[in-house]
Formats: C-alpha cells, sequence, structure tokens
C-alpha cells in the first residue's frame, strides 16, 4: 500500500477572503469546512481565486463553510494525488467523485443523530418540568398565602439561581438540537 503524507505547509482562510484577495490567485488543492470543523468538500484549481468565484455562485456548501484549509500545489500530479488523498481521509460531505462513502455508512450517522437527537428533546422536556415545578410551588405559595418562602429570602434566590440554571440549560440544548440537525440536512444532501 502506497502512504501519502499531506503537506504540513497549509493556510487557512475563510471562503470571503480567497475569493477576493489577490494573494490567493495560486493552484493547489482546498478544503471547505464548516464551524463543527467538518470537510465539506475538497477541490483542486489552477486558481483559488477564480475557483472560489465560482464556488460562491453555484455551490451549496460555499454559504456553510466557516473556512478553507489551502495546499499550494503546482503540479498538476500533485493536485491530482493530494486531492484523492485528502478526500479519502476527510470524506468530504458533497464530493460526489471520488467518493469513498458507503450508503450504509451515511445511514448509521443518521441514525445515531436521532438518537442524539431523542435524547436531547428528553432532557429539554425533563428540564421543562422541573422548571414548571418550581414555578408551581412558587405560585402555590402566593395562593395559599404561605409567603415565608416568597418574601424576598434566600429561598428565593435558591429559586431564581435555579430557573436561570435551567433556561441556560434549555438554551444549550437547543443550540446543540439546532446543529445537529444542520448535519443531518448536510448528511441527507449527500445521501441524495
Amino acid at each position: 500500500m502506497i502512504h501519502i503524507t499531506l503537506p504540513t505547509d497549509y493556510k487557512t482562510a475563510t471562503p470571503r477572503e480567497v475569493k477576493n484577495r489577490k494573494e490567493f490567485d495560486r493552484a493547489g488543492v482546498y478544503v471547505f469546512f464548516n464551524e463543527d470543523d467538518v470537510a465539506l468538500y475538497v477541490g483542486k484549481s489552477v486558481s483559488f481565486k477564480r475557483r472560489f468565484s465560482h464556488h460562491a455562485a453555484e455551490s451549496n456548501f460555499y454559504y456553510e463553510s466557516s473556512y478553507v484549509r489551502l495546499y499550494d500545489l503546482n503540479s498538476d500530479y500533485e493536485r491530482d494525488i493530494y486531492e484523492t488523498e485528502i478526500i479519502r481521509r476527510f470524506a468530504p460531505l458533497f464530493n460526489k467523485a471520488k467518493q469513498f462513502h458507503r450508503q450504509t455508512e451515511i445511514e448509521q450517522e443518521l441514525a445515531a443523530i436521532e438518537d442524539q437527537a431523542r435524547e436531547l428533546i428528553e432532557e429539554i422536556n425533563e428540564l421543562r418540568d422541573e422548571l414548571n415545578t418550581l414555578y408551581d410551588e412558587t405560585d402555590d405559595a402566593v395562593v395559599t398565602g404561605d409567603l415565608t418562602n416568597v418574601d424576598g429570602g434566600s429561598n428565593d434566590f435558591e429559586c431564581l439561581g435555579e430557573v436561570m440554571y435551567i433556561n441556560r440549560r434549555i438554551a444549550e440544548l437547543r443550540a446543540e438540537l439546532a446543529r445537529l440537525y444542520r448535519k443531518k440536512q448536510i448528511l441527507l444532501a449527500k445521501r441524495n
């Protein structure tokens, strides 16, 4: 088996920087990554700048990407070899040619995402129930006139702290759920 070592001297930039700056008018291989460091697309070009203008106009992944890794390679031969190797290693979601994925791997990843999403939704619902219990206890105290725990004392501050913590945790879980659903959409696009 042939072992290929990737160049270690690559540049990182945003897609917009590459498209708009003259210094990126050179040849090589590039990898688009999203905010979760997932490889979206690998390509090669004699001019990063011109190729990125094309991607900006026609590619789904361009606007989903957070940054690009650029490998400067002048030889056509090197670009072909490294592009194939980078696709093999990073398994980008949007490459159709030179694809080394199997459909079952995508299906397994989708199933794992669904499991994670179910767990997150369950945790969110449990936290909401806990929050409702805290609200109910406060309401009951006001209705019955037993204001010993809702008079501005330390218990009120503890309750307020719990409410704030639970709300923050729910927001974190929702953000994680949104990230999972974005990943799911990317995988569904790749599957189709």
